[in-house]
């Protein structure tokens, strides 16, 4: 009876009060140089969490990833012995904010951009950071050189015009983040879609015994 009794009164909190059961964005302590993680009507990606004084120093041996929240799509800043890759980020609009974003972490450029797919979310930003001066040496990508997709031709533009190397990378493909014995990337895609959404390039991160799958 008592065990039926807490199980109603939990429905009723719920139900009366739905916002309760949502996650909280995290007190800012407990977050190190990303935007707030949950997105909401009142959210502004102007508004970025502070971040840490060290700046971006990084030990060796040490694996890092970035989350941050830019606009409807997540970024990620991967960085591993002394290396550092920037993966996809949001929209051409949202690209200021971003620039302005990474400039606050002492990042004016990174090792690799790495674009899962061509959606406007996903490549715009990047897009907008290489028309504006941001650097990398390699640009990964599923595609190869003059998809016929706009948005995929314009990036192309962009990298030739800053010396990029355009790297196109396929299902099974592997690079070390950090030299040697950096951070293992392995990349994974079906190609078994015209839906640039389901044939995202996907990609699994190894550093030691610990990993982590992101899903495009």
């Amino acid at each position: 009876m008592l065990r039926k009794l807490s199980a109603f009164i939990l429905c009723f909190i719920l139900l009366v009060f739905p916002h309760a059961s949502r996650a909280a964005v995290l007190p800012e302590q407990e977050l190190s140089g990303c935007y707030p993680v949950i997105q909401n009507d009142s959210y502004d990606p102007r508004y970025p969490v502070p971040f840490p004084e060290s700046g971006i120093d990084q030990p060796k041996d040490m694996l890092e990833i970035w989350f941050g929240r830019l606009s409807v799509c997540d970024g990620f800043i991967v960085r591993c012995n002394g290396e550092t890759m920037l993966i996809d980020g949001s929209d051409f609009d949202h690209g200021r904010f971003t620039l302005l974003f990474l400039e606050a972490l002492g990042i004016t450029g990174v090792d690799y951009i790495f674009n899962t797919h061509h959606h406007a979310d996903h490549l715009g930003m990047q897009v907008y950071l290489m028309n504006h001066g941001f650097k990398a040496r390699e640009f990964l990508t599923p595609y190869d050189r003059d998809y016929p997709v706009t948005l995929q031709l314009q990036a192309q533009e962009a990298i030739d015009s800053n010396g990029i190397i355009y790297h196109t990378i396929h299902d099974g493909d592997e690079i070390r983040l950090g030299g040697e014995n950096g951070a293992l990337l392995q990349f994974f895609r079906w190609a078994g879609s015209t839906n640039a959404n389901f044939a995202s390039m996907m990609c699994k991160i190894t550093y030691g015994n610990r990993s982590v799958f992101l899903m495009a």
